[in-house]
């Protein structure tokens, strides 16, 4: 009879009725103690996010048989879901002690063990799994997903093709080689796995922001854009704006011109550097344009001519937010069709504090040729944007040349650099203390040339009409496209690629040979 109730439970939970459910499994208990219902209710209660509840069900069903491995397993899950993790290792350890075919607790504790950052034994069980499951479908999209992290691309290759063998309509495995054929810099595998895995789930948000940096990428930005607003419906999204997400569904021709709209900035601080410049492009077109901006940025912005009128973050008040229209700053270009030639709008768009550059004018020699350095970030977003500065130093060769550093304090601190060890550098102190971006910007105008990588940096100098050399590693952001040297987006940006996997030194030649025909000329 329990065994039939039980079926019950189970169908019923499985159709959503987890009232039901849960309300059959109780009289069930009223009954007779089981261990298999007790373990059913902690997954009914675990599956409402109910994990203290849960817990006590399991436990429940453990002291009624302690090798119920299922009991042990559920345990484990439920204490990964609670960052519990080297809790969860003992009972998942039990249960591959009692049953070592159970696969479910195998791919539970090598999740555990990679939460710890323990990756040796996160890649061990999975593998031990494959030795009692040569074909898990799980085991070998998570070894491949594992060394692609280790940036073992080759491995993970051989993972993802046997999970592919498995099963070739896992939008998710589809969605992983996609990204893997990117790292490779196989544009068009990349772009064809991507496609395939939104064939299969059109409304996989994650693979849809994916197949945008692809396409932005690879100058597609038409495309690109069409499906760039995918980044506010990800699963792990980072984008939380203020905003109605309606405005997302305006065409062109539903914005009334007669109203002022509000772009509201986001992402990092070089992407609002480089796509502010569309209030000078809406302003031509005729529309009145405010930017409401962090509040670290308003000093900085609120000099600046590119917008009708700035707003801090901090101030938005509920009137802006229902009488007129907010639309990210991101997703201004699909609303309003512009394309690059739009975005084409001179060297310079964004100036610095007079009184500022006067003030830095004085500390800069300026019988040298100076250049401002930025050679690492302290967000490398897997980017590997991080130079070894004696590399940089390597430009003191020239003797005319004059090496500034335009990382802050703050920065400097963050990346645990001794400057003490750097005289042949100017190190500028207090930069920025009060405003951001006020005394960088300034110093900027005061160089001959900024040499930085991928940075905040880039774009705020790019943006000033600076030249600027960008120097990028093998697999890089996508707004530094593919294989030119010249930037879609900035005029004076000349771009230096690195061929290989952090071959820095090779790049540093280029920049070497290039600096040595300008000082020339």
């Amino acid at each position: 009879m329990t065994n039939k109730n039980l079926k019950l439970a189970q169908e019923k939970f499985l159709k959503g009725d987890k009232e039901t459910a849960k309300k059959i499994c109780l009289n069930l208990i009223h009954q007779k103690l089981d261990t298999n219902v007790f373990n059913f209710l902690g997954i009914i209660e675990l599956s409402e996010n109910n994990y203290l509840e849960s817990l006590k069900h399991f436990h429940k069903s453990l002291k009624l048989n302690q090798n119920n491995v299922k009991a042990l397993n559920n345990i484990g899950n439920t204490l990964i879901k609670k960052n519990k993790y080297k809790s969860a290792i003992v009972f998942l350890k039990k249960a591959i002690a009692i049953d070592n075919k159970f696969v479910q607790a195998y791919l539970n504790i090598s999740l555990a063990y990679l939460e710890t950052r323990d990756t040796i034994n996160g890649i061990a069980y999975l593998k031990k799994l494959l030795i009692v499951d040569n074909n898990n479908f799980s085991a070998l999209n998570n070894l491949g997903s594992i060394f692609h992290e280790k940036k073992e691309y080759d491995k993970s290759l051989v993972y993802f093709l046997r999970a592919l063998e498995l099963n070739s309509n896992d939008e998710i495995l589809l969605n992983n080689l996609g990204l893997l054929y990117e790292k490779q810099n196989k544009f068009k595998k990349a772009k064809l796995h991507f496609e395939k895995s939104l064939n299969i789930k059109p409304d996989f948000f994650d693979c849809q922001f994916n197949l945008s940096l692809l396409n932005l990428k690879i100058g597609n930005c038409k495309e690109g854009m069409l499906l760039y607003d995918s980044r506010f419906y990800r699963k792990e999204r980072k984008n939380k704006l203020n905003f109605d997400h309606d405005v997302l569904k305006l065409t062109l021709n539903e914005i009334n011109k007669t109203k002022k709209i509000y772009i509201i900035s986001e992402q990092g601080y070089g992407d609002i550097f480089q796509f502010c410049r569309v209030g000078i492009v809406l302003k031509k077109l005729g529309y009145r344009v405010a930017l409401i901006i962090e509040d670290s940025l308003y000093e900085f912005f609120s000099q600046q001519s590119i917008f009708d009128e700035y707003i801090k973050k901090s101030d938005i008040d509920n009137d802006i937010i229902t009488k007129d229209i907010i639309i990210p700053l991101l997703s201004v270009p699909r609303i309003f069709e512009l394309n690059l030639k739009n975005f084409n709008i001179g060297n310079s768009y964004i100036k610095p504090n007079n009184e500022k550059t006067e003030y830095w004018s004085k500390k800069i020699d300026k019988n040298k040729f100076n250049i401002g350095i930025s050679w690492s970030t302290t967000k490398d977003n897997n980017y590997n944007r991080n130079i070894p500065i004696n590399l940089f130093r390597k430009i003191n060769k020239f003797k005319t040349t004059q090496l500034i550093s335009l990382h802050t304090d703050k920065h400097l601190k963050d990346l645990n650099e001794n400057i003490n060890d750097l005289k042949d550098i100017i190190f500028f102190q207090n930069i920025d203390i009060k405003d951001k971006f006020v005394d960088t910007a300034a110093i900027i105008e005061n160089l001959d040339l900024v040499i930085c990588t991928d940075s905040v940096v880039t774009h705020l100098s790019a943006a000033m009409g600076k030249k600027t050399w960008v120097l990028l590693s093998n697999y890089h952001d996508w707004r530094w496209s593919i294989k030119t040297e010249k930037s879609y987006w900035y005029n004076s940006v000349k771009l230096f690629r690195n061929k290989k996997e952090k071959d820095w030194e090779k790049v540093m030649q280029k920049v070497l040979k290039e600096l040595k025909k300008l000082l020339i000329n």
